[in-house]
């Protein structure tokens, strides 16, 4: 294996891998820290593989190793590749407030957000993001929620937003 791109990504990236005698790969795995996790093949040829990376990377990981498997064995890239994370909200508390105060924000992928978004009708808001924090197996973000002109008394959809994708929650945000 000589070289991979890109050198990040999420599970929706499509990887190329170059080298020589790749026509008989079997599999590809994102190794980290001993633990590994199956990429999708899309296709092999002689010279590139194509692959996306694996839907769950192995648990918290931020970076790993290509690792290519035929029926001789494997290689491993001396290279990282960079995981980005896709944000899903699995829990927003509390489940109203006024601007100015805090919400707090649960669940995966939470950790890699740049954006915080309350979306009503009127238009959608900015909010501040936090630093992310591990709290019982899940990251937690807190975020100040915005003022909202001609949001008060409305309930909104809470967004975030990272390199990777966007979530929005299940649960309805009341502005007070």
């Amino acid at each position: 294996m000589s070289s991979f791109s890109p050198s990040r990504g999420s599970q929706d990236t499509l990887v190329t891998l170059s080298g020589a005698s790749l026509y008989s790969v079997t599999g590809v795995h994102l190794i980290s820290g001993g633990t590994g996790s199956q990429a999708t093949l899309v296709s092999t040829s002689t010279n590139v593989i194509t692959f996306y990376p694996p839907v769950t990377a192995p648990s918290g990981i931020r970076s790993g190793n290509w690792q290519i498997l035929n029926r001789f064995g494997s290689v491993t890239a001396s290279d990282y590749w960079t995981v980005i994370s896709t944000p899903f909200i699995s829990g927003i508390a509390p489940l109203s407030g006024f601007s100015g105060a805090q919400i707090k924000i649960s669940g995966s992928g939470i950790r890699d957000a740049t954006g915080l978004y309350f979306i009503s009708p009127l238009g959608t808001y900015t909010g501040v993001l936090n630093d992310a924090i591990f709290e019982n197996s899940t990251w937690i973000r807190t975020g100040e929620i915005p003022w909202m002109s001609g949001g008060l008394n409305a309930s909104v959809n809470v967004k975030v937003m990272s390199e990777g994708g966007s979530s929005t929650a299940s649960q309805l945000f009341y502005v007070m």
